[in-house]
C-alpha cells in the first residue's frame, strides 16, 4: 500500500515471545505510559500524520508552482489567479485547523495518561475522531489542489499525482474510515461504539 511503509518489515519463521504480544483492547503488559494510552487510537494517530505530511507537501508544491512559468496559452500564472490563491489559502486553513485540534487533543490525553489516570471512553472516541478527521481533511486538501492546478497533474510524472494517491491511503484505512465517525459519535453521546475493536 502506498504511503504506509507496509513494505518495511518482513518476518518469517520467528516465534514472538508471549510477553511481546498484547490483546487488542486488553490490559497493557508493559507498565509504561505509552502502553496505557488506547492502542488502536495510537495506531490511528500514526496513520493520520502520514496524510497530514502528504498534504503539507502538496501545499508546498502548490505555493511554489503558483509562481511558475506562464503556460503556452499565455494565461496568467496560477498565483495571479484569484481562485488559485483563494483555494490555497483555504487549504492551508483547513489543514492547519485539523492539525491543531489533532495535536492539542493528543497532548491533552497524553498529559492525562502521564498523571497515571486511565484514558476514558470519551478520550478514546476523540482520539479516534481527530485522526479520522485529519486524514479526511488532508486527502481533501490534496484533491482540491489537483483540481485547481489545471491540466498539469494529468501528466504521469507530476508530483500531485503521487501525493493524491498517498493522501488517499490513510483516509481509506479501516482505523480512519467513515465508520469511525459513527462510533465516535455514539460514544460521545453515551452509547456503545457501533464498530468492533473501537477501543
Amino acid at each position: 500500500m502506498r504511503a504506509t511503509g507496509s513494505f518495511d518489515v518482513v518476518v518469517r519463521g520467528v516465534e514472538v515471545p508471549r510477553e511481546w504480544t498484547f490483546i487488542r483492547g486488553g490490559a497493557p503488559t508493559v507498565d509504561e505510559p505509552l502502553y496505557h494510552s488506547p492502542t488502536i487510537a495510537y495506531a490511528s494517530q500514526v496513520l493520520a500524520v502520514v496524510g497530514a505530511g502528504v498534504a503539507r507537501a502538496a501545499l508546498d508544491h502548490a505555493k511554489q508552482a503558483g509562481g511558475g512559468y506562464t503556460g503556452v496559452t499565455g494565461a496568467p500564472k496560477l498565483a495571479d489567479r484569484a481562485y488559485y490563491r483563494t483555494e490555497v489559502a483555504r487549504a492551508e486553513a483547513d489543514l492547519s485547523s485539523a492539525r491543531a485540534w489533532f495535536y492539542d487533543l493528543s497532548d491533552q490525553v497524553w498529559q492525562h495518561v502521564l498523571r497515571g489516570d486511565p484514558a476514558t471512553d470519551s478520550h478514546n472516541a476523540q482520539l479516534r475522531l481527530a485522526p479520522a478527521h485529519l486524514a479526511r481533511v488532508a486527502s481533501g486538501v490534496v484533491d482540491r489542489l489537483v483540481e485547481i492546478s489545471g491540466t498539469a497533474p494529468v501528466y504521469t510524472e507530476h508530483p500531485l499525482r503521487d501525493l493524491a494517491g498517498d493522501a488517499l491511503v490513510p483516509k481509506q484505512h479501516a482505523f480512519l474510515g467513515p465508520a469511525i465517525f459513527d462510533s465516535a459519535g455514539a460514544v460521545l453521546m453515551g452509547l456503545p461504539p457501533t464498530s468492533p475493536g473501537f477501543r
